[in-house]
């Protein structure tokens, strides 16, 4: 069963308990209409299933013991919040722990984007890049730059098309603008010399993309991050 791909890893939980602990669990047939389940998702919208429903609200849900957050963390994280808040307002009329609002932000080492390891805030695993980046970045002592590697993409839609945005880092370099043709291309940000290893936040914000309309991907083309470097 453990080498087979479609046998969901609840399933075997589930005949491991029937099977060897049945007196210490209440099993129950869930498609039964008496069934009232203890938990449900705040679910995706279909077919796609990559956004949330907006409209949704806490008091649609607040008959269940627990919900899941199904989906990417920048969509999900809203609704948490919004739900956290609510289901305080509704048990004790009033706010008592506000919600951390803080971005959750990756730690980013020069060999992550190269190895394929794209895990960070604004970008997808393969290395296309949002219209918001966000993580944070170590600059060892004596680092003088960061490199930025990204290759445009040619506008399939659009000839003269280019890529705009910004870029800062922390408070070492404000906001620096940047327009950038088709090709590959490399964002130097130069400061004084670190004196003490830094963790200091690297934001990157790009203008307007385009959309592929012969393939099947629905994602808005921007840039493709290749490396990151000191």
């Amino acid at each position: 069963m453990l080498n087979r791909n479609d046998i969901l890893e609840f399933q075997i939980y589930g005949w491991f308990a029937h099977t060897r602990y049945s007196d210490d669990y209440c099993f129950i047939l869930g498609d039964e209409k008496s069934t009232i389940p203890i938990a449900a998702k705040v679910n995706q919208i279909p077919p796609d299933y990559c956004h949330l429903d907006p409209t949704c609200r806490y008091d649609q849900f607040k008959s269940y013991k627990y919900v899941v957050f199904w989906s990417h963390w920048e969509l999900a994280e809203d609704k948490m919040i919004e739900f956290f808040e609510d289901s305080q307002r509704d048990h004790f009329g009033k706010v008592i722990v506000k919600a951390d609002r803080r971005p959750l932000l990756f730690v980013v080492q020069q060999d992550d984007i190269t190895s394929g390891r794209v895990y960070l805030t604004g970008a997808f695993s393969d290395g296309w890049m949002k219209k918001e980046s966000k993580f944070l970045v170590s600059l060892p002592t004596s680092c003088q730059s960061l490199v930025i590697e990204m290759m445009v993409p040619e506008n399939p839609n659009d000839s003269g098309w280019q890529l705009t945005g910004s870029v800062s880092l922390g408070d070492m370099v404000k906001e620096k603008t940047f327009a950038l043709q088709p090709g590959l291309h490399k964002l130097v940000l130069k400061f004084p010399p670190v004196r003490l290893n830094t963790l200091t936040e690297l934001h990157i914000k790009l203008g307007k993309g385009f959309y592929y309309h012969d393939i099947s991907d629905p994602r808005e083309f921007r840039a493709h991050l290749r490396s990151i470097s000191w």
